[in-house]
């Protein structure tokens, strides 16, 4: 029997992990190589949850960026346009003479025919001062000698009076001319308020003197047929006063009747007119022709 000894004995090897060789004391250590983990599942759902909410997130900032591009375009295209009325409205050149003239007409209370005859106006040129000018430019023919149209620019020189004293100012006196197409005269006046002594009409403050003063009564009757009366009583006076009545100074059945509006125009000149001043009183039919005149003046 053999037996085998005990340093020798033979054993089935067993499989089994290598021991750990422990340091000697007083040697460094090894350090410890961290195992690697294993990997992880992508989470797919929420990255693609993701990618959209940065997607919508960009598109909003985009489409508030382009709105807010778009306001300001139309704020600043507003901007622009309230500059550019701006400028025009600065750059506007005030009503021409002629305009205003025809403006002032459209609003005056003149009478029916006087307004129609100013409808003959093509131009008007004023200037005042001390002593300004009316030049007024029509369409009508001839000239102050020979003429069919001198009734038509006396009404005209009638209504540019009243406009001269309402427009050109209360401290300028001057001289009124109204010409043809061919630059010839037809009929003149002077306009200046300094002898006026009121704002009231000279139509109204005639016809209320008429009324209170010590006329006959045929002369006081006479009064309906006056339609604007037109007074300058500074030096050389005048006195225009528009009627209702036809004809002229060599045939008309009406003279009688103007001739006691002359009466009462001389009177009144006297009593309410500078003192100092003297001139002519005119009365005229619808047409602006002569019926009567007379002189006034102490």
């Amino acid at each position: 029997m053999t037996t085998s000894h005990p340093r020798f004995r033979l054993e089935r090897p067993l499989v089994s992990t290598p021991p750990q060789q422990q340091p000697w004391a007083g040697w460094p250590q090894q350090p410890q190589v961290p195992q690697p983990q294993p990997p992880k599942k992508k989470r797919r759902g929420l990255k693609i949850l993701g990618g959209v909410v940065a997607v919508l997130v960009i598109v909003g900032i985009a489409a508030s960026a382009g709105g807010g591009d778009d306001d300001t375009t139309a704020k600043s295209a507003a901007e622009t346009k309230t500059r550019t009325k701006g400028v025009a409205d600065s750059e506007k050149k005030p009503a021409s003479d002629t305009a205003a003239f025809r403006a002032w007409v459209k609003k005056a209370d003149l009478p029916a025919k006087m307004k129609s005859a100013t409808g003959h106006v093509t131009h008007v040129k004023a200037s005042g001062g001390t002593f300004g000018t009316v030049v007024v430019t029509t369409n009508l023919k001839g000239d102050l000698t020979d003429s069919a149209s001198t009734g038509a620019a006396e009404l005209i020189s009638t209504a540019a009076t009243d406009w001269a004293d309402d427009e050109i100012g209360s401290d300028s006196t001057g001289l009124i001319t109204v010409n043809s197409k061919g630059g010839q005269l037809l009929a003149s006046a002077n306009f200046g308020k300094k002898s006026g002594g009121s704002a009231q009409s000279d139509t109204a403050r005639f016809k209320a003197w008429v009324k209170q003063a010590d006329l006959p009564s045929n002369v006081k009757s006479a009064m309906t047929h006056v339609t604007h009366v037109k007074a300058q009583g500074s030096g050389i006076g005048s006195v225009d006063i528009t009627t209702d009545l036809d004809g002229d100074l060599m045939n008309s059945a009406s003279t009688g009747t103007a001739q006691l509006i002359v009466t009462a125009a001389v009177d009144w000149a006297d009593a309410t007119l500078d003192p100092t001043s003297v001139g002519l009183a005119s009365v005229n039919s619808e047409d602006g022709d002569l019926l009567a005149n007379g002189n006034f003046g102490k």
